[in-house]
This record gives C-alpha cells, sequence and structure tokens, in this order.
C-alpha cells in the first residue's frame, strides 16, 4: 500500500475515533434510511474504481500524446511543482464544484454529497459517480504524474485531503480555537487560507435565511483562498444551524448513486 494511503486512512480514522465517541458517528441526527448505503457505495466506487481509473486514464493519454515529457518536470523545484498541483488540481476542482452547483443538469452529480443533513468524514466521497469521472482535477492530476510531479503530489495530496477531512468531520476543530484571543490574527490567516469546519460548514448549510450559510459559495476544497480571490467567501466563524438542500423533497437512492440511469421523480416543493 502507498505510504500516502496509510497517511490518509490513519488521519481518516483518527476523525472517525473522534466522531465515535463525540458526535455519534453511526447514527447522524436527521439520519435518513438511505444515507449509509450512499455513503458505503460511493466511496468504494470513488477509492477502488473511478479515480485510479481517472488517475490512470490522464497518465495514459499524456503518455500517448506526449511521450517525449515524461519526467520533464521532476527536477523542478518542490514549490514549484506544488504550485502546478495547487492551480491544475485544486483550483480547477474549485471551479467544477462552482459550476455543477450553477448548472442544473450538472447539480444531479452533486447533489448527494448535500443530501446528508449532517457533516462528517462519512460525506467526503459522497457524490454520484460521474461527479468524479468527470472532474477535470483528477484526469491532470495523471497527466502531472507522467510529466514527473512524483513524491511533490505524494505530499500534496496528504496535505489536501487532511485538510478536506477535517473541514467536513463534526468535530469542528477550529470551534475552540476561534475562542482564543491571541490566536486570532493566526486563525484569520488560516480561515482565508484553506478550508476550515466554519467555512465548509456554511457551504452545507439548508437555508440560504441563515447568515451561516453560503450554499452558493464556500467552494473551497483545500484552498479557501479561491473563494477569497473569487468573490466567493463568506466568513462567519460560526455554524448553520441545519444541513441538506433547500426547496427539495428527499431524493432516493437509486438517484443518488445511479443518475441519470435511474431519474428522480419526485418534485419540487
Amino acid at each position: 500500500m502507498r505510504p500516502e494511503t496509510l497517511f490518509l486512512l490513519g488521519v481518516w480514522a483518527v476523525y472517525v475515533i473522534l466522531e465515535i465517541y463525540q458526535k455519534k458517528f453511526f447514527m447522524k441526527p436527521g439520519e435518513k434510511p438511505t444515507d449509509a448505503p450512499v455513503e458505503i457505495i460511493t466511496t468504494v466506487i470513488l477509492l477502488f474504481v473511478l479515480q485510479p481509473f481517472v488517475v490512470a486514464s490522464g497518465y495514459a493519454l499524456t503518455s500517448q500524446f506526449f511521450p517525449q515529457a515524461q519526467d520533464i518536470i521532476a527536477d523542478w523545484h518542490f514549490l514549484a511543482i506544488f504550485g502546478l498541483l495547487l492551480i491544475f488540481d485544486d483550483l480547477t476542482q474549485y471551479w467544477w464544484h462552482r459550476t455543477v452547483h450553477n448548472v442544473p443538469f450538472l447539480y444531479h452529480l452533486h447533489r448527494p454529497h448535500h443530501e446528508a443533513e449532517y457533516l462528517s468524514v462519512r460525506i467526503v466521497y459522497r457524490n454520484n459517480p460521474l461527479y468524479y469521472l468527470f472532474m477535470p482535477s483528477l484526469w491532470l492530476s495523471g497527466s502531472l504524474l507522467y510529466l514527473g510531479s512524483g513524491w511533490v503530489y505524494v505530499v500534496y495530496i496528504s496535505m489536501k485531503m487532511t485538510v478536506i477531512y477535517g473541514a467536513h468531520s463534526d468535530i469542528r476543530w477550529d470551534k475552540n480555537l476561534y475562542k482564543i484571543k491571541w490566536l486570532s490574527p493566526f486563525m484569520w490567516i488560516v480561515e482565508r487560507t484553506i478550508s476550515t469546519p466554519a467555512t465548509h460548514f456554511a457551504h452545507h448549510g439548508k437555508y440560504k435565511t441563515d447568515p451561516n450559510t453560503n450554499y452558493k459559495g464556500n467552494y473551497g476544497n483545500f484552498l479557501f483562498f479561491w473563494d477569497v480571490l473569487f468573490g466567493t467567501a463568506v466568513i462567519t466563524r460560526d455554524y448553520p444551524k441545519e444541513f441538506g438542500v433547500e426547496n427539495l423533497n428527499e431524493a432516493s437512492f437509486g438517484y443518488q448513486v445511479f443518475w441519470p440511469l435511474i431519474q428522480e421523480n419526485k418534485k419540487e416543493q
């Protein structure tokens, strides 16, 4: 097993254990009968089928069309390669995420992620499988691996997923840090740089009238800086009262996992 995989499994396991003991990991408030099956199936499909397939395909296509470019960036400085990954993976994912929220047809792919009425590391990979198949950043990550991002990618993806796990976990690691006055300047920088529970929870808030909800913004995955840069950031240092999808009826299991093969028959409220 690859070192970054072991590391991320360890980080994920820590959050699971903390949620088990502090936040009812297996019985979340508002949990519906379809939630756990959707989360298990979409997570397995992504981690064991789609992500390896898409990254490998991006690698293979680059080798096919640009064979002379193999390892062309391997000798670049760490920060230069890391910067490329931030742009072609994280920034690209920001725009993909933002696009699916603003194109109704594409929102079918991402709605399962917001269907959960709770936050938890359980929902990190909860999306329609096609959401990842068409995610440009995964294809570009494969290309950058062919070009020689190598161990820098290992460091990058370990940092990125650690932030994403923390931003989704119901542990809310930032909550107590906000209460420490002398840390306020530091937290001001942190919350404008990476995704935190407070900023990402706002993206999952259910009601637009909730001042701590911004589901048409706060799209950042690793870096929240993209939201600051492109004007989609809302920072309140607090959390929404409720989570979920506003003005839509409950989605079926089949629709969440197998759309467009299974269409949603229920109408909007």
